[in-house]
């Protein structure tokens, strides 16, 4: 077999930038990432267009939007994405309200739909980096906190029923 180019949806106007993908057959899979240009995106306070999250969800076929929320007003971006079971697949990435502080964003897709989902003790200055699963009740994402001032390793754990956050040291 081999590779083939897939065109994906792509609005006129717009830009886009796809960060992670994962799949779980042929048949199955998502992409994330972010765009701009979207209508009802408006301008943020800087007068740049705001990034908005983006997720593609593949059917052996062809690649279609999926809508994910955005938490934030001027940016906002998936940067991993993991399916850890049929129907239940997390991404992460980071958004912000203004250029200088941001926040960890963690989605799940269930129901047939993207949710926000708020882990307790991820504060200003947080972006997130990496998920992975291998269940329901086993799922953790990777990334930073504390900004640039005070950088820390980042760690999360989703049990099935509550999230652990452990911290590390920064850069030596």
């Amino acid at each position: 077999t081999a590779w083939s180019i897939v065109s994906t949806p792509h609005p006129s106007g717009t830009s886009r930038s796809l960060l992670g993908v994962s799949a779980t057959s042929s048949a199955s899979g998502w992409a994330v990432g972010a765009s701009t240009g979207l209508p009802g995106d408006g301008l943020a306070t800087d007068g740049i267009a705001p990034l908005s999250t983006m997720a593609l969800r593949w059917n052996g076929h062809t690649w279609s939007r999926a809508s994910t929320p955005n938490a934030g007003s001027e940016s906002n971006q998936l940067n991993a994405v993991s399916t850890v079971q049929t129907g239940s697949t997390w991404a992460v990435g980071s958004y912000a309200n203004n250029a200088a502080t941001s926040f960890g964003l963690v989605e799940h897709f269930a129901g047939g739909v993207w949710h926000r989902v708020t882990v307790p003790g991820l504060g200003s200055g947080t972006m997130l980096d990496g998920v992975s699963g291998s269940a329901a009740d086993d799922v953790w994402i990777v990334g930073r906190t504390g900004g640039f001032s005070n950088p820390q390793a980042l760690m999360a754990h989703w049990n099935g029923t509550s999230w652990h956050v452990y911290t590390g040291p920064g850069p030596a």
